[in-house]
């Protein structure tokens, strides 16, 4: 297992700067503050934190997608494995329609593992395999309107025979058995997104988010929403309000990290006056830096944003209180004024 992580995007910039690059002809790929979110026809919020990034397919049907050039790549015989949260809405697709939410593709550039969503004979499925166009599937039906975690363990071919393996789990379950024998070059690169849309065939929405990519399997989390939450890079704990009970700054990272807890949903760390408890740093990298927040300390009214910084940082934050459901963050969401994302 890496420390913290091989790599992570949780989107909460708003943006694309965790990832290399985005390709989207259509206009159609965005990532939405969850005061959007719910507001719109999406009716959703992220799976965790204030943002996602969503892909809506009724815009057109040019590829839309975020690249990422170094953090999933994998040499021969090497195992790789990525999870990354996954919501689709109001789906539509012919018979026999098939498009790719990711790719990792070796040099060319070439597709070597695939995860798809497909019609098959009238069901709605989502699958692994090696290629767009392998037959050789493993697949689930896709349940619409629900986050799931996606997962795949991947094991190169080592170049002398035809001895790559996927493993493909949903929502922590292996779908069906390993698919092995499989001939495969070095990954580079990944694209997340939709891509291969059947034109004018197919329509509806999709979420993305909390991709992290590891050398063991990684697992979906046990608790959408916690009262102690572990960071590994700068992100939303929570949005809305409530109160910080306790923070660390866990050792193991470098003597240069520092953590900063500021009271926005919206990752603003430009205002100081919204800074919620003093900063912390780690000034020797094998002990931890604790601050124990008194009763009445730690209160936030927005959301709680935690700015990390330095080598390999890893964090945990203690919430005493705060929104804990889908329902009372929705609802907190359309009370607040919304925020619409450049």
């Amino acid at each position: 297992m890496a420390f913290p992580w091989l790599y992570q995007a949780n989107f909460e910039t708003g943006t694309n700067a965790q990832f290399d690059s985005e390709t989207d002809g259509d206009s159609k790929l965005s990532f939405p503050h969850y005061s959007t979110l719910v507001r719109d026809a999406w009716r959703e919020i992220p799976y965790r934190g204030a943002y996602a990034m969503a892909i809506d397919l009724r815009l057109g049907t040019a590829d839309a997608y975020v690249q990422e050039n170094d953090g999933f790549d994998l040499a021969l015989a090497g195992t790789l494995s990525v999870r990354f949260y996954f919501l689709a809405r109001a789906l539509t697709m012919a018979a026999s329609d098939r498009y790719t939410i990711l790719t990792m593709q070796s040099a060319g550039p070439t597709d070597e593992i695939v995860v798809d969503v497909r019609n098959n004979a009238g069901t709605i499925e989502i699958l692994a395999a090696e290629t767009g166009a392998s037959a050789t599937v493993r697949s689930s039906p896709l349940i619409q309107d629900v986050w799931h975690s996606v997962e795949l363990t991947v094991t190169l071919d080592n170049g002398v025979g035809n001895n790559g393996t996927i493993d493909f789990y949903l929502d922590g379950n292996q779908v069906s058995t390993q698919l092995g024998s499989l001939d495969q070059a070095a990954i580079i690169q990944a694209r997340l997104g939709a891509i291969g849309i059947d034109a004018g065939t197919t329509a509806g929405r999709l979420l993305f988010d909390q991709v992290i990519v590891d050398n063991t399997r990684v697992f979906p989390f046990r608790r959408r929403f916690a009262q102690q939450v572990m960071l590994t890079q700068s992100g939303h704990v929570t949005v809305g309000p409530g109160r910080a009970s306790s923070i660390t700054l866990l050792s193991g990272g470098a003597a240069d990290n520092e953590l900063v807890l500021y009271d926005t949903d919206e990752a603003n760390t430009n205002d100081a006056s919204n800074i919620v408890v003093p900063i912390l740093r780690n000034l020797n990298a094998d002990i931890p830096a604790s601050w124990k927040v008194e009763p009445y300390e730690g209160y936030f009214e927005r959301g709680l944003y935690v700015a990390l910084t330095g080598t390999n940082p890893r964090a945990l934050v203690t919430l005493a209180d705060g929104l804990m459901s889908p329902s009372a963050i929705a609802s907190y969401a359309v009370r607040r004024a919304q925020h619409l994302v450049a």
